[in-house]
């Protein structure tokens, strides 16, 4: 096995190389030596023809037997798109706009930036191109330099259309940029763009994700003729922020619209529900969503079982899981089982468990989860149990991690600190007691105001008092902060 990983790292190497002599070498030893390929092997082989150009050899292995998974459907389709290209290059149409413009998207969709920077950099240059690269950095997650060739553009005396605008407050939103945002939003005035659909969906969405929520509802009701897309950004952006009840009021006025609500729109507003736990209004609409044809989907499922869990009602959320004629995926296992956890309840849990291990049979977190269950209510025999049988299965568990992301000095001058601190007691410490993923032994009591010296609590059941350093701290993406006097002496 050893062996056969080796030959993966070099046949990769050879592959980004693009020493074609070389891999076809190499790729003979391995056959010489007579090691087994299995899958792994066989994808990196194909991956490493497509690299270096040559298509015959990755033809013929892309159409033996075996079932390819999306990156070697990927690695097969780049092969073909840079033969294109040199067809391109041969034939004389490497000066053709709309043939750079579509070259540039495809390197970009490849995430081979530097290739399609040296073709943008190369040829003459329309909107259209400016808008392909931009693209293409926003759709790898660079949206800081997105952004800086939309200034650039504009610095070069172009006028950006509708869809630049829409790129760089895509940009704006996955950096919540809400200063360039607002800069944008100011030139999009000027430009008389902001009834323009496109644009102002992405105006909407960009305040949204910065955090400007009564702006974004300014935006959003300045807009007369509106499509489902729009409705939905706005109803996703009152979940996100906690406002359930604006979200479903959002979406009845949808519902009374010209506009029929789809999929995206029930998961908008099941998302709020299920965060804010609105049970009942929450089974309304999922019954709702037939009266659209619209189908349930798993995440549909995911978000009432969570909104059913959460809310106390086992029974009806692990009947749900049962009668979908879908399979229910970990993340559904994961949500019924950290109810059963909160609410103690060994009955429910232990018959969810069963069918989430036999699902899933090397997921560490349902055998964690279950032993958690078992330990918060003293059955302390069958937690170990469940280790013992992790350590059979050789199921092994995934080491947590902790990040400090900020550090405040003990000075009450400080115009924050009581705010942390009030924040740290009253709402976070509620979302450490209800999350099963942390130490099952551990008793929290939530208090309503707030302390001098708080002590953090690390998920591996480590104290650290601090009395002249108050940290925040995030331990597998969650923050938690607990302070003194909610762990007793016991505890301790």
């Amino acid at each position: 096995m050893e062996l056969l990983s080796v030959a993966c790292s070099l046949l990769s190497c050879f592959g980004n190389a693009g020493k074609d002599y070389e891999s076809k070498t190499f790729h003979g030893l391995i056959i010489r030596r007579n090691y087994e390929f299995d899958k792994m092997v066989i994808s990196s082989l194909l991956s490493m023809y497509c690299k270096c150009g040559c298509l015959d050899p990755a033809e013929k292995l892309f159409d033996g037997p075996c079932e390819w998974e999306t990156n070697s459907w990927n690695c097969i389709v780049a092969g073909y798109g840079k033969s294109i290209h040199c067809h391109v290059i041969k034939s004389g149409m490497d000066e053709n706009t709309s043939v750079i413009n579509s070259l540039v998207g495809m390197y970009g969709k490849l995430e081979n930036l530097a290739t399609a920077r040296k073709i943008f950099f190369t040829v003459d240059r329309d909107i259209v191109t400016w808008n392909t690269l931009m693209s293409a950095y926003t759709h790898n997650r660079l949206s800081s330099e997105a952004l800086a060739f939309f200034y650039e553009m504009i610095l070069a005396d172009l006028k950006p259309s509708s869809v630049t605008l829409v790129i760089a407050l895509s940009a704006c939103s996955h950096l919540a940029a809400l200063d360039h945002g607002k800069r944008l939003h100011a030139y999009i005035k000027d430009m008389w763009l902001e009834c323009d659909l496109s644009v102002a969906n992405a105006l909407v969405d960009m305040y949204v994700k910065c955090g400007q929520l009564q702006t974004s509802r300014v935006v959003f009701d300045s807009v007369s003729q509106r499509d489902v897309v729009f409705w939905n950004v706005m109803v996703s952006g009152y979940g996100i922020h906690g406002d359930a009840k604006s979200a479903v009021d959002i979406f009845q006025q949808l519902e009374t619209s010209d506009v029929r609500p789809n999929a995206a729109s029930f998961l908008a507003v099941l998302s709020a529900c299920t965060h804010a736990g609105l049970v009942e209004e929450g089974k309304d609409l999922f019954c709702r969503m037939r009266d659209y044809s619209v189908v349930p989907t798993l995440r549909h499922y995911a978000f009432m079982v969570d909104l059913l869990g959460h809310s106390g009602y086992l029974e009806d959320a692990e009947a749900m899981v049962q009668s979908m004629s879908l399979p229910p995926d970990g993340a559904m296992w994961g949500a019924l089982l950290g109810a059963c956890k909160i609410y103690n309840n060994v009955e429910v849990g232990e018959r969810v468990a069963r069918l989430a291990i036999d699902s899933g049979p090397g997921n560490d977190r349902y055998y964690i989860m279950l032993s958690n269950l078992y330990s918060s209510v003293g059955k302390w025999k069958e937690a170990e149990e469940v280790r013992g049988i992790m350590k059979n299965k050789r199921v092994r568990k995934r080491s947590g991690w902790t990040v400090g992301v900020h550090s405040v000095l003990n000075d009450k001058k400080w115009c924050k600190a009581k705010m942390l601190t009030r924040y740290n007691i009253s709402v976070v410490s509620e979302k450490v007691i209800r999350d099963p993923r942390y130490v099952a032994y551990l008793k929290f009591q939530e208090t309503p105001q707030p302390v001098e010296n708080p002590t953090l609590w690390i998920c591996d059941g480590n104290a650290i008092n601090s009395t002249a350093v108050k940290s925040l701290y995030f331990v597998n993406l969650k923050m938690i902060i607990v302070t003194s006097e909610d762990v007793s002496e016991e505890d301790k």
